[in-house]
Formats: structure tokens, sequence, C-alpha cells
């Protein structure tokens, strides 16, 4: 688990199974409880990721997307009541336009995405001109 940046929070976190989202998301509870919480996960192909969806939809908003990198699950193979990002930019434009003073973005499921997802933030960072904390 990293802190990326502070104001507003984005973390990367590499939790892969049932028992690794589970501690993240009680993490996440007893620290930021009255945080607007938005969680982007991506899976490998061969997790349980319908329990590890199922235990961070307690903590907060979770929507999915697919790295460009082999091996994740496709949109075909969520619950089509999650929502999809296509893309990282789309998921940090949905996170900065929210007014919430308290809120915190987490990208977690894998080890690969959440490496993947540090590089992406920084690149966003430069685009859009971020400072960093």
């Amino acid at each position: 688990l990293e802190i990326v940046h502070e104001s507003p929070l984005i973390i990367m976190d590499g939790s892969h199974n049932p028992m690794g989202i589970q501690q993240v998301a009680d993490w996440l509870k007893i620290n930021f409880p009255d945080y607007q919480i938005q969680i982007a996960i991506a899976l490998k192909s061969n997790k349980s990721h319908h329990e590890m969806i199922s235990l961070l939809q307690d903590v907060g908003e979770v929507s999915i997307y697919k790295p460009r990198s082999k091996g994740f699950l496709s949109i075909e193979q969520f619950p089509t009541s999650i929502p999809y990002f296509k893309d990282y930019q789309s998921i940090y434009s949905h996170f900065f336009k929210s007014t919430k003073k308290k809120k915190l973005l987490l990208f977690t499921g894998s080890l690969k995405s959440a490496i993947i997802q540090k590089r992406y933030f920084k690149k966003y960072q430069k685009q859009q001109k971020i400072k960093v904390f």
C-alpha cells in the first residue's frame, strides 16, 4: 500500500486475494470513516473477483478497469452493475470531478496493476499539472 498523493488522497494497493482485500477494507473503514471512497479494481482472471468486489462495496464506490497487460479480467467477466472505466484518464477525471473535500481514490486488485497505476498517475499529474504533495 502506498499513498501517492495526499490532497486528495490517492492510494495504490497490491492486495490481490480476499484476505488482503479484507485487510485494506478494514483499514479504510477505521482510518477514513468520513471520506468519500472511490475504489478502482483490476483483477487477474484466476482470482475470486465476486468475493473481493463484495468486500470492497461495503467501503466505497467500486469501479473496474482492465489494464492493457495480459491476464486481467475483461469487462464481460464482471457484474454489469459495476461501473467500468476504459482507461486511467477516465478514472481520474471521475474522481477529480467530485466536490467533496474528504475524498480518497484507491487502486487495488493486483500488484501489477498497482505498479502500472503509479506510473499512469505520474503521467496524469504532468498532463493535468497536478501538484505533487
